[in-house]
């Protein structure tokens, strides 16, 4: 099984890496987005989710920016089961 995601993404300056993680049952998945555009640049990936077992999981999505004076900002997170 697959969890395909698709991110809109920015950072506020080119000085700092806006970056979005993904968790399942509060372990990180898949590669870290990242960012240094200023402008909303689309991020995509695939991950391998076939080790989860059956029953609810948490899925945590965690934006960040490098440095405390940045803004990491998205307008779209798309996430899609496939096999």
């Amino acid at each position: 099984s697959l969890l395909i995601t698709k991110a809109e993404m920015k950072s506020n300056s080119a000085s700092y890496t806006a970056s979005i993680t993904y968790k399942i049952d509060g372990s990180p998945v898949g590669v870290d987005e990242t960012s240094t555009a200023t402008v909303y640049e689309l991020k995509e990936q695939e991950i391998d989710i076939s080790s989860l077992g059956n029953g609810k999981h948490t899925l945590d999505i965690v934006l960040v920016s490098s440095n405390a004076l940045g803004v990491a900002s998205n307008q779209l997170v798309e996430l899609h089961l496939g096999s």
